[in-house]
Protein backbone atom coordinates (compact mmCIF):
# COMPACT_ATOMS: atom_id res chain seq x y z
CA UNK A 1 0.00 0.00 0.00
CA UNK A 2 1.51 2.81 -1.00
CA UNK A 3 1.22 6.50 0.81
CA UNK A 4 -1.35 7.82 -0.44
CA UNK A 5 -3.49 4.60 -0.03
CA UNK A 6 -2.38 4.63 3.66
CA UNK A 7 -3.17 8.44 4.21
CA UNK A 8 -6.99 7.60 2.78
CA UNK A 9 -7.19 4.56 4.63
CA UNK A 10 -6.52 6.35 8.25
CA UNK A 11 -8.82 9.32 7.31
CA UNK A 12 -11.71 6.83 7.26
CA UNK A 13 -10.75 5.44 10.77
CA UNK A 14 -10.68 8.48 11.63
CA UNK A 15 -13.93 9.94 10.29
CA UNK A 16 -15.40 6.51 11.32
CA UNK A 17 -14.30 7.70 15.21
CA UNK A 18 -15.39 10.53 15.13
CA UNK A 19 -18.74 9.48 13.64
CA UNK A 20 -19.38 7.23 16.57
CA UNK A 21 -18.66 9.81 19.01
CA UNK A 22 -21.28 12.28 17.34
CA UNK A 23 -24.25 9.20 17.14
CA UNK A 24 -23.34 8.80 21.24
CA UNK A 25 -23.35 12.36 21.99
CA UNK A 26 -24.80 14.85 19.94
CA UNK A 27 -27.40 12.98 17.58
CA UNK A 28 -29.79 11.30 19.87
CA UNK A 29 -29.89 14.66 21.66
CA UNK A 30 -28.62 13.87 25.30
CA UNK A 31 -31.17 14.94 27.82
CA UNK A 32 -30.36 18.78 28.02
CA UNK A 33 -30.63 20.45 32.06
CA UNK A 34 -33.67 19.90 33.92
CA UNK A 35 -35.41 22.63 33.97
CA UNK A 36 -36.75 21.99 37.71
CA UNK A 37 -33.71 20.93 39.09
CA UNK A 38 -31.74 22.98 41.54
CA UNK A 39 -28.05 22.78 42.40
CA UNK A 40 -27.75 24.47 45.80
CA UNK A 41 -23.95 23.20 46.43
CA UNK A 42 -22.77 25.66 43.43
CA UNK A 43 -23.48 28.78 42.73
CA UNK A 44 -22.12 28.29 39.21
CA UNK A 45 -24.14 25.75 38.60
CA UNK A 46 -27.15 27.66 39.87
CA UNK A 47 -26.83 30.15 36.88
CA UNK A 48 -26.60 27.79 34.38
CA UNK A 49 -29.82 25.97 35.06
CA UNK A 50 -31.90 29.93 35.60
CA UNK A 51 -30.45 30.07 31.67
CA UNK A 52 -31.76 26.78 31.00
CA UNK A 53 -35.25 27.83 32.69
CA UNK A 54 -35.22 30.91 30.07
CA UNK A 55 -34.54 28.73 27.04
CA UNK A 56 -31.14 30.62 26.25
CA UNK A 57 -28.00 28.83 26.00
CA UNK A 58 -25.38 29.94 29.20
CA UNK A 59 -23.71 32.93 28.05
CA UNK A 60 -19.60 32.24 27.59
CA UNK A 61 -17.62 33.12 30.63
CA UNK A 62 -15.65 36.13 30.86
CA UNK A 63 -11.42 35.96 31.14
CA UNK A 64 -11.80 36.77 34.77
CA UNK A 65 -14.19 34.35 36.12
CA UNK A 66 -13.15 31.13 33.77
CA UNK A 67 -11.15 29.52 36.56
CA UNK A 68 -13.80 29.71 38.86
CA UNK A 69 -16.64 28.07 36.34
CA UNK A 70 -13.79 25.51 35.61
CA UNK A 71 -13.04 24.91 39.19
CA UNK A 72 -17.11 24.67 39.54
CA UNK A 73 -17.43 21.83 36.26
CA UNK A 74 -14.40 20.02 38.24
CA UNK A 75 -16.15 17.36 39.46
CA UNK A 76 -18.82 17.11 36.99
CA UNK A 77 -15.94 17.47 33.98
CA UNK A 78 -14.53 13.99 35.75
CA UNK A 79 -18.55 12.44 35.58
CA UNK A 80 -18.00 13.56 31.66
CA UNK A 81 -14.86 11.88 31.23
CA UNK A 82 -16.20 8.57 33.58
CA UNK A 83 -18.91 8.83 30.40
CA UNK A 84 -16.68 8.59 27.81
CA UNK A 85 -14.83 6.14 29.27
CA UNK A 86 -17.63 3.80 29.35
CA UNK A 87 -18.17 4.51 26.05
CA UNK A 88 -15.00 3.53 24.37
CA UNK A 89 -14.81 7.45 24.13
CA UNK A 90 -11.61 9.63 24.14
CA UNK A 91 -10.46 13.72 24.55
CA UNK A 92 -7.72 14.63 22.37
CA UNK A 93 -5.94 17.16 24.69
CA UNK A 94 -4.17 20.32 23.23
CA UNK A 95 -2.26 23.38 24.67
CA UNK A 96 -4.51 25.91 23.95
CA UNK A 97 -1.64 27.91 23.36
CA UNK A 98 -2.22 31.53 22.21
CA UNK A 99 -6.01 30.74 23.46
CA UNK A 100 -6.57 28.50 20.26
CA UNK A 101 -7.86 25.68 21.66
CA UNK A 102 -10.85 25.90 19.36
CA UNK A 103 -8.78 25.80 16.35
CA UNK A 104 -7.01 23.01 18.36
CA UNK A 105 -9.61 20.80 18.65
CA UNK A 106 -11.29 21.80 15.15
CA UNK A 107 -7.86 21.02 13.50
CA UNK A 108 -7.19 17.68 15.64
CA UNK A 109 -9.87 16.08 13.92
CA UNK A 110 -9.40 17.04 10.73
CA UNK A 111 -5.81 16.05 10.55
CA UNK A 112 -4.74 13.94 12.94
CA UNK A 113 -1.75 13.39 11.18
CA UNK A 114 -0.13 16.74 12.93
CA UNK A 115 1.83 16.88 15.87
CA UNK A 116 4.41 19.49 18.34
CA UNK A 117 6.05 22.15 15.86
CA UNK A 118 3.25 21.03 12.49
CA UNK A 119 0.13 21.67 14.41
CA UNK A 120 0.91 24.61 16.18
CA UNK A 121 1.58 26.13 12.62
CA UNK A 122 -1.29 24.69 11.17
CA UNK A 123 -2.91 26.10 14.25
CA UNK A 124 -1.48 29.91 14.18
CA UNK A 125 -2.21 29.75 10.34
CA UNK A 126 -5.25 29.70 10.97
CA UNK A 127 -5.60 31.84 13.78
CA UNK A 128 -4.00 34.93 11.45
CA UNK A 129 -7.10 34.31 8.71
CA UNK A 130 -9.29 34.59 11.71
CA UNK A 131 -7.75 37.93 13.17
CA UNK A 132 -7.71 39.11 9.55
CA UNK A 133 -11.67 38.92 9.58
CA UNK A 134 -11.91 39.85 12.88
CA UNK A 135 -9.34 42.20 14.04
CA UNK A 136 -11.58 42.97 17.24
CA UNK A 137 -10.86 39.59 18.59
CA UNK A 138 -6.76 39.53 17.89
CA UNK A 139 -3.84 39.79 20.41
CA UNK A 140 -4.56 36.43 21.65
CA UNK A 141 -8.42 37.00 22.64
CA UNK A 142 -10.63 33.67 23.40
CA UNK A 143 -11.99 32.11 20.76
CA UNK A 144 -15.55 30.57 21.90
CA UNK A 145 -17.23 28.46 19.89
CA UNK A 146 -21.04 29.16 19.64
CA UNK A 147 -22.94 31.27 17.60
CA UNK A 148 -23.80 33.56 20.14
CA UNK A 149 -23.15 37.96 20.09
CA UNK A 150 -19.21 37.64 19.59
CA UNK A 151 -19.12 33.49 18.77
CA UNK A 152 -16.20 32.70 16.45
CA UNK A 153 -18.33 29.67 15.42
CA UNK A 154 -19.44 30.46 11.80
CA UNK A 155 -16.54 31.95 11.17
CA UNK A 156 -13.63 28.94 12.31
CA UNK A 157 -16.22 26.55 10.77
CA UNK A 158 -16.18 28.44 7.65
CA UNK A 159 -12.26 28.65 7.73
CA UNK A 160 -11.65 25.30 7.94
CA UNK A 161 -14.08 24.14 5.81
CA UNK A 162 -12.02 26.21 3.02
CA UNK A 163 -9.23 25.35 4.15
CA UNK A 164 -9.50 21.44 4.38
CA UNK A 165 -12.29 21.18 1.15
CA UNK A 166 -14.84 19.22 3.51
CA UNK A 167 -17.92 20.40 4.95
CA UNK A 168 -17.88 19.95 8.75
CA UNK A 169 -20.94 19.91 11.67
CA UNK A 170 -19.74 20.42 14.98
CA UNK A 171 -21.78 19.32 18.09
CA UNK A 172 -20.65 21.04 21.15
CA UNK A 173 -20.92 19.28 24.06
CA UNK A 174 -20.59 19.76 27.89
CA UNK A 175 -20.81 18.10 31.61
CA UNK A 176 -24.70 17.74 32.54
CA UNK A 177 -25.16 19.39 35.92
CA UNK A 178 -27.06 15.77 37.32
CA UNK A 179 -25.27 12.23 37.30
CA UNK A 180 -28.36 10.59 35.83
CA UNK A 181 -27.78 13.11 32.50
CA UNK A 182 -24.00 13.18 32.60
CA UNK A 183 -24.13 15.06 28.87
CA UNK A 184 -25.20 18.39 27.99
CA UNK A 185 -25.61 18.73 24.09
CA UNK A 186 -25.17 22.52 23.91
CA UNK A 187 -25.15 23.21 20.11
CA UNK A 188 -24.89 22.10 16.53
CA UNK A 189 -22.53 24.43 14.37
CA UNK A 190 -22.33 24.50 10.81
CA UNK A 191 -21.08 27.61 8.58
CA UNK A 192 -23.28 29.97 7.39
CA UNK A 193 -24.49 29.20 3.91
CA UNK A 194 -22.88 25.94 4.09
CA UNK A 195 -26.05 23.48 1.90
CA UNK A 196 -23.50 20.65 0.34
CA UNK A 197 -23.54 17.18 2.41
CA UNK A 198 -21.75 17.41 5.69
CA UNK A 199 -18.61 14.98 4.98
CA UNK A 200 -17.85 15.13 9.04
CA UNK A 201 -19.44 15.24 12.24
CA UNK A 202 -16.99 16.26 14.80
CA UNK A 203 -17.82 16.46 18.58
CA UNK A 204 -16.21 19.43 20.87
CA UNK A 205 -15.94 19.57 24.48
CA UNK A 206 -16.73 22.75 26.20
CA UNK A 207 -14.73 22.40 29.75
CA UNK A 208 -15.99 25.95 30.58
CA UNK A 209 -12.88 27.52 29.39
CA UNK A 210 -11.20 25.12 27.34
CA UNK A 211 -12.40 23.42 24.52
CA UNK A 212 -10.98 19.36 23.41
CA UNK A 213 -12.15 17.09 20.30
CA UNK A 214 -13.81 14.05 21.22
CA UNK A 215 -13.38 10.86 19.58
CA UNK A 216 -13.78 7.24 19.49
CA UNK A 217 -11.26 4.97 20.83
CA UNK A 218 -9.22 3.22 18.30
CA UNK A 219 -9.31 -0.23 19.06
CA UNK A 220 -5.87 -2.31 20.16
CA UNK A 221 -4.90 -4.98 17.83
CA UNK A 222 -5.47 -7.07 19.98
CA UNK A 223 -8.93 -5.99 20.61
CA UNK A 224 -9.28 -6.38 16.77
CA UNK A 225 -7.92 -9.69 16.61
CA UNK A 226 -10.59 -11.28 19.44
CA UNK A 227 -13.32 -9.75 17.31
CA UNK A 228 -12.57 -11.38 14.39
CA UNK A 229 -12.40 -14.54 16.63
CA UNK A 230 -15.42 -13.97 18.20
CA UNK A 231 -17.10 -12.97 14.68
CA UNK A 232 -15.74 -16.16 12.58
Amino acid sequence: MDSADAAAVEEAIARSLQEKAFGILVKPEPQAIQSNTTHTSNPTNNAVVNQADRNEEPSEVSNDNREQQMLGFADLNNAFRAHLTKHDLQVISNPGTGNNCAIYALVQHLRPDLNDSNLDNEVNELRREYDVKNPSDSNDMMLHLDTGVGGAAKTLTRLVNDRYNVNIQVGIVEAGLDAEYPVTSKETISASGASAPFTHHVVIWDQQGHYEAVTARRPSTEETAQSNRTDV
